[in-house]
């Protein structure tokens, strides 16, 4: 607009012709002015105020009355006078913008800040987040005031006054908790309804899904900045939900597994990388203490089962008001040791002989009663019989008359035993002590080769010749004084310590035992194990159904090598290993299963035989109905009650293998200890 006013003012100057020499200088002059003043308008759009100046300048010197009289009107004059406030006003925006929208004054009104990020917080829920980031600057707008403050020093190194520092903090307080941390609660609400309830119908899973679009704009969302400080909303949602995850499986090792789906869920779901713990789910390095298992290793013995792969033990009953077993392992004995010292190895071997002495006691008076006494020749004289006739297999209803028959002896007489499992239960808690022993052993050296590491590779033997040789020539000083040998001596010697014979201790006890016995008929001892590995496997297939129950009525366990430990152990010290190998037990039991697996494989495949001739009769008899057909396909009584058979066959085949590999690796234990 500027232009065009002075477009005029060219033509005239450009055609007006000067008679005198003041009369062309003055043409000069308002010529360069105007040229001046085109090339500052149709130059670069910014208008800094050294150019608004000189296009001030450049008017006010191209309006010359001895020349342009008459050539501009007033009106134009007046025009380009509001054309120059008004490029004024636009150049200097940003900062009428900057004084306008001053919202330092709500520094005042530091009171009405949790209500403005409530109100805002609940807008934002349905919207794009674009106001956010202004009012969050708007609060940021008290720095003009509190910087301006002079009594106050600041500080060197981030040249803040404490004012503003405390003002930062408290903003930061009021959006952590009224903008971030409701969020954050509803995330986790989110995904424990995610977790919890997993068969949730459609419209539940729809709602979830549009919940989880508003609240992803959330996450999504830039950072935002108040009172110079970045709040990335994504990051302080991972670290509010990592924290509250570690915490709460800290205090509750059983829902590692929920808190392990809640992150899947919430990276899934919101696109969160929430950091694992690595929290163990429900184990511990030291669970138990060993000195107080030692201080009563009978009700030990009595409520663990031994675990023989994994060289643990398990508990046998669940204890009121918890919801997991409790297990002992190799690392807590090691934990143990670590911090009693080891010495506790001799200290628990002793208890644990002392135990095992108690346990054969009971073993040898069950032995030493004449009822049994008479069973046992009995049977004796049976096997030696069956042996001259050329039979060396010990047939399976041979074990299961032997069974009956002890227990109707058992029940006439007036003892307070209470028949084979009475005598399973001592065996299993043999057998238990036993492996204690065992795994305090392992422990110790796990415990020793931990501690290896910490050596100096240095052969005692070689520096010691070398200080008696320097010695002896006089040169110079020892290799390494006597202090460091004699301390790399005593340090091997503990290391290089053979383990105590575990079962040369086990066998004297033994062996003092029969003495003090001599009325048991220990001798008769092998002709027992049939009978009692059929106990064992009945009561073994009982806890595994257990198992698999709601409401435990009874002990469920899964484990119990213990009992072979103990026969293992108790045919070794009484030297019965090869006259039990003779029975042929595990043979036999193996040709009684096929044999039953082959007469039930006829019987059903004589009842599907059958079954397709009913199926067929039905349908050359029902053309237009399926019912008829429908019901001749059904199994028959018979035919489901001969599953259940294989089943139960295949499961005893399955005990008694695990029963006779468990002796099989007793037994190599034993001599390896």
């Amino acid at each position: 607009n500027i232009l065009k006013i002075f477009e005029k003012v060219r033509s005239f100057v450009d055609q007006r012709s000067a008679s005198t020499a003041q009369g062309a200088r003055s043409i000069a002059r308002v010529s360069a002015c105007l040229s001046t003043l085109e090339g500052i308008l149709k130059g670069s759009s910014s208008f800094s105020p050294f150019r608004r100046h000189a296009i001030a300048s450049s008017v006010a010197a191209s309006l010359d009355p001895m020349i342009l009289d008459g050539v501009i009107s007033t009106e134009d004059l007046l025009a380009v006078e509001s054309y120059l406030k008004d490029l004024n006003h636009f150049a200097a925006i940003e900062e009428t913008l900057y004084h306008e929208c001053d919202c330092s004054f709500l520094y005042f009104y530091r009171d009405l800040f949790p209500i403005f990020v409530q109100s805002l917080y609940k807008s934002s829920q349905g919207s794009a987040l674009t106001h956010t980031q202004s009012v969050f600057s708007a609060l940021s707008d008290s720095e003009r005031i509190l910087n301006r403050v002079r009594h106050i020093d600041r500080n060197e190194s981030s040249g803040l006054t404490p004012s503003f520092v405390s003002y930062q903090n408290f903003v930061s307080k009021i959006i952590r908790e009224e903008y971030i941390e409701p969020t954050c609660e509803l995330i986790e609400t989110d995904l424990r309804v995610a977790v919890y309830t997993k068969n949730s119908d459609s419209s539940k899973n729809h709602g979830n899904n549009r919940f989880a679009a508003g609240v992803r704009k959330f996450i999504a969302a830039p950072p935002l900045y108040v009172c110079r400080k970045k709040i990335d909303i994504k990051s302080e949602i991972e670290s509010y939900l990592e924290k509250t995850f570690y915490n709460l499986s800290t205090v509750s090792l059983n829902d590692c597994n929920n808190y392990t789906e809640m992150r899947y869920i919430a990276n899934e779901r919101y696109t969160l990388n929430i950091v694992d713990p690595f929290v163990p789910d429900g184990s511990l390095d030291q669970g138990l203490d060993f000195i107080d298992i030692l201080r009563n290793l009978g009700k030990f013995a009595s409520s663990y089962n031994y675990n023989m792969i994994e060289q643990n033990f398990v508990q046998r009953r669940v204890g009121r008001g918890t919801k997991s077993l409790r297990a002992l392992g190799v690392k807590s004995v090691a934990s143990s040791l670590r911090q009693h010292g080891l010495g506790l190895v001799s200290f628990a071997i002793d208890v644990c002989s002392a135990h095992l002495s108690q346990k054969i006691a009971l073993l040898l008076d069950f032995l030493a009663d004449d009822s049994i006494k008479s069973v046992l020749s009995k049977e004796l004289r049976w096997i030696g019989n069956q042996r001259k006739e050329g039979n060396n297999v010990y047939p399976f209803s041979r074990a299961v008359e032997f069974s009956q028959e002890m227990k109707r002896i058992l029940e006439q007489s007036q003892s307070n035993q209470i028949g084979l499992d009475w005598f399973r239960f001592v065996i299993t808690e043999m057998g238990n002590t036993i492996a204690m022993a065992r795994m305090v052993r392992t422990a110790r050296r796990k415990v020793l080769s931990d501690e290896m590491s910490f050596l100096s590779p240095i052969d005692v033997s070689v520096i010691k010749g070398a200080n008696q040789s320097t010695v002896r020539g006089g040169r110079g000083k020892n290799v390494l004084s006597n202090t460091t040998v004699e301390v790399e001596e005593n340090i091997s010697a503990v290391l290089n310590k053979p383990d105590p014979d575990i079962i040369q201790g086990f066998t004297s006890i033994f062996e003092k035992a029969l003495l003090e016995h001599e009325g048991s008929f220990i001798s008769g001892f092998h002709c027992m194990l049939p009978a009692l590995c059929l106990c064992w496997m009945d009561a073994s297939l009982q806890g595994k159904e257990m198992m698999h129950k709601k409401n435990i009525a009874r002990g469920g366990y899964y484990t119990d090598d213990g009992f072979a430990c103990g026969l293992a152990f108790i045919l070794s010290v009484a030297d019965q290993r090869k006259m039990y190998d003779r029975l042929n037990w595990f043979k036999s039991i193996q040709s009684k299963y096929a044999s039953d697996e082959e007469d039930l494989m006829e019987r059903m495949a004589a009842e599907e035989m059958k079954k397709d001739a009913k199926i067929a009769a039905a349908k050359q008899s029902s053309w237009f109905s399926s019912a008829g057909i429908d019901a001749a396909q059904e199994d028959s009584e018979e035919l489901k009650n001969l599953r259940m058979m294989e089943k139960r066959i295949e499961g005893n085949r399955r005990e008694m293998a695990t029963l006779f590999f468990s002796m099989n690796e007793a037994t190599a234990f034993m001599r390896s200890l």
